[in-house]
């Protein structure tokens, strides 16, 4: 896996990577270093372009269109900020060009190729709006299947799935896979929307704790919720049945198409807070009530 110091070297010293007719790469990258020398943040634009691209002119003298050719013609660019105190990262949604899914695929892909993809591996999950992720869990009547796959955080750690956390780190675990299904015409026994409004409903005066142990694939939902992998939940709504995806209600937040890269830092580490705070989130060498 890589880590903060290699994610900020790929950054600065992006390779590019070929698909199709377009080649993509990381441009305009800025490293940040606080006074004791430990990276604040690292910005950067992930490029989409065209090797092989050309434009359109006007020939005065022969009042004609013509095109020429113009290697490395950008197609479009997507800011983004990654934050190694919260290994998080914001970036912009390009319609049509840089959408959510193609930043997740070229950005870890252009830093595995930085790397020679020699050990390297980078993934990226998105955090989910609980009170959206909420919504949906409550318009459901009969829970049918949940699966989730997660892996060990670094550095936070949600106190509502700290035993789920320790359980894996206790078994050396990379990764963790549950599914669980119910028998035809019956609903799986889940407490995850009382526990999902436990959360949503604590303070820093009152912290979220349940009676007992969270169940482990609850526990795992809500850790994937937290950007620490993948959740999906089906079940009955009447007679349709419905998909909920923990990627499906990601948090987002409006900001300018072209950034400063101070100001985008600045309200990505609040909204990052924010989010740390509303879920009780801790770092892995604090202790938890």
């Amino acid at each position: 896996m890589v880590n903060d110091e290699s994610i900020a070297a790929a950054i600065a010293s992006a390779s590019g990577v070929k698909a199709n007719r377009y080649s993509w790469t990381i441009t305009d990258a800025v490293l940040i270093y606080d006074d004791k020398d430990v990276l604040s943040y690292a910005f950067g634009k992930l490029s989409k372009y065209r090797p092989d691209g050309s434009v359109t002119v006007v020939d005065e003298s022969q009042r004609s269109q013509d095109k020429r050719v113009e290697p490395n013609l950008l197609a479009a660019a997507s800011p983004f900020v990654y934050i190694p105190e919260f290994s998080g990262i914001a970036f912009l949604h390009v319609w049509n060009q840089v959408e959510t899914k193609a930043f997740i695929r070229w950005f870890c892909r252009i830093i595995e190729h930085t790397h020679n993809s020699f050990f390297a591996s980078c993934e990226i999950e998105p955090i989910s709006d609980l009170r959206t992720f909420m919504s949906r869990l409550q318009s459901v009547d009969q829970f049918t299947e949940i699966s989730a796959r997660v892996h060990p955080p670094n550095p936070l750690f949600g106190r509502a799935w700290k035993s789920l956390r320790e359980y894996i780190e206790r078994r050396n675990a990379d990764e963790l896979r549950v599914h669980e299904k119910s028998p035809e015409g019956k609903g799986l026994v889940t407490k995850v929307v009382l526990h999902v409004i436990g959360i949503l409903s604590q303070n820093k005066d009152q912290v979220y704790q349940p009676e007992e142990p969270i169940d482990i694939t609850d526990a795992a939902v809500l850790m994937a919720a937290d950007g620490y992998g993948k959740g999906k939940i089906v079940g009955k709504e009447g007679k349709t049945t419905i998909v909920i995806r923990t990627s499906d209600t990601q948090s987002s937040f409006v900001f300018d198409k072209d950034p400063d890269h101070t100001q985008l830092y600045e309200v990505a580490k609040t909204m990052f807070l924010d989010v740390n705070s509303e879920r009780s989130m801790r770092h892995g060498n604090e202790e938890t009530e």
